[in-house]
């Protein structure tokens, strides 16, 4: 594995080339954030209280909320 020279970001195999990174850029993709975002609903937090909270967006935790009335 070498360490990419563009933004130091990541890492690069020098077998498959494939790129690499070791921590999530992507806050709402992290394990246990629809359970933060269900907990936090069911404590009477809002909306926008729970995207400022977590450090991801308004329209997340709306599609998070709905889903499981949709299904």
């Amino acid at each position: 594995m070498v360490r990419t020279l563009k933004a130091m970001t990541g890492f690069r195999c020098r077998d498959c080339h494939r790129v690499f990174q070791l921590t999530y850029t992507y806050e709402a993709r992290k394990p246990g954030i629809k359970e933060l975002i269900t907990e936090m609903a069911f404590n009477g937090a809002g909306v926008r209280d729970t995207a400022r909270t977590l450090k991801i967006g308004i329209n997340t935790v709306i599609r998070t909320m709905v889903m499981p009335l949709i299904s």
